[in-house]
């Protein structure tokens, strides 16, 4: 039976003035028997056991020229090559391989899954007297499956996904300030102070979100036997303690908290750690834009608008090396990953 995805959602919403409404909903999403991309070509880790290091020799060292075994290794385990004239350039690994005339075979399956459940709430203001606002708070948890690190044991793991974001705050508003004619403030002022003060409006868009989930990953010698993970130091944390935000070259992992396994040896890491995480996000976009009226003719007008986009010049911080043999493992090589504060100013004429 092919993959299905199926949703939920339960939504409670109560009017709380005649101008603002409060939502709250449970969001559901689940993908059973999702398409996934799989390994079918992994040698049997049985093989570890029975050959060794010797997995990573080429077969000429090992086979003579008419195709039997001289090495007493591969005598005793009765190897033999997968076929006559068998390429005696190719490591052993890959003679042993469920496919040895390959390199590589992989396709799809319908192993993979889906899971996500979020918690959203919104409190919205629709526009009166000049003003509009909408505030959101998502709490979620989204699970995508992994190919399994052996996939004799396992075809795919349950991880967290790599999008996923578990608090996400967003704030997004108008507001025409209150000031010239047929204002609340100065509605009998002058035509040329309400030149200057009047048809005012400032829009503004709040962002506010954890970090995507990290993976520190290790190289140990697998011999196509699975895929290499690190393993979990019990007791440490996985966040340096001393990481400074403002120094650059301060380190933000822990490397205290993972160790890569000797070779031929599986770590005990998940996929994706969704306690380790990216620095917070932050951003901040606000415009500041006025009508000038032209003349007595309502259509005849200029607009003028600046825009700053990331206002409080945030820094998003990536670039994390998380290759745990690396000498700037857990280092933020990339101080600013966003773009700085940019401002922009325009004028437009309506006739």
């Amino acid at each position: 039976m092919p993959g299905y995805y199926t949703d939920y959602n339960f939504t409670i919403e109560r009017s709380m003035t005649p101008s603002t409404l409060w939502r709250g909903s449970f969001h559901a999403n689940y993908g059973v028997k999702v398409q996934a991309t799989q390994n079918f070509d992994q040698l049997d880790p049985k093989y570890w056991s029975a050959y060794g290091t010797l997995l990573g020799s080429n077969l000429s060292t090992m086979v003579n020229a008419a195709g039997q075994p001289t090495n007493s290794v591969l005598i005793a385990n009765g190897f033999r090559l997968p076929y006559a004239a068998y390429p005696l350039n190719l490591a052993l690994n890959q003679a042993l391989r469920p496919y040895p005339q390959y390199s590589g075979v992989s396709g799809p399956s319908l192993s993979g899954h889906s899971t996500y459940n979020a918690l959203e709430t919104s409190l919205e203001h629709r526009f009166d007297k000049g003003f509009y606002a909408l505030a959101s708070y998502t709490f979620s948890k989204a699970i995508a499956s992994a190919q399994g690190q052996n996939v004799y044991d396992h075809l795919t793991d349950r991880a967290v996904a790599g999008f996923d974001r578990t608090h996400v705050f967003a704030l997004s508003y108008i507001y025409d300030l209150p000031f010239g004619k047929g204002k609340r403030l100065l509605n009998g002022v002058s035509p040329v102070v309400n030149a200057f003060v009047g048809n005012w409006s400032v829009a503004g868009v709040h962002r506010y979100q954890t970090g995507n989930p990290l993976t520190p990953g290790c190289g140990q010698q697998m011999y196509n036997a699975g895929s290499a993970r690190c393993s979990l130091v019990p007791g440490e944390s996985l966040y340096n303690a001393n990481w400074n935000p403002d120094d650059p070259t301060s380190q933000y992992i822990n490397p205290k908290a993972f160790v890569q396994p000797a070779n031929m040896v599986y770590g005990n890491m998940p996929a994706v750690l969704s306690q380790l995480r990216q620095p917070n996000q932050l951003n901040e976009d606000l415009a500041i834009s006025k009508i000038f009226r032209l003349g007595r003719q309502e259509a005849r007008r200029l607009e003028f608008r600046a825009s700053a986009f990331n206002l409080a010049n945030r820094h998003l911080l990536g670039g994390i090396t998380t290759g745990v043999t690396s000498a700037t493992f857990g280092r933020i090589t990339s101080p600013q990953s966003n773009q700085p504060r940019n401002v922009e100013a325009s004028l437009r004429f309506t006739y």
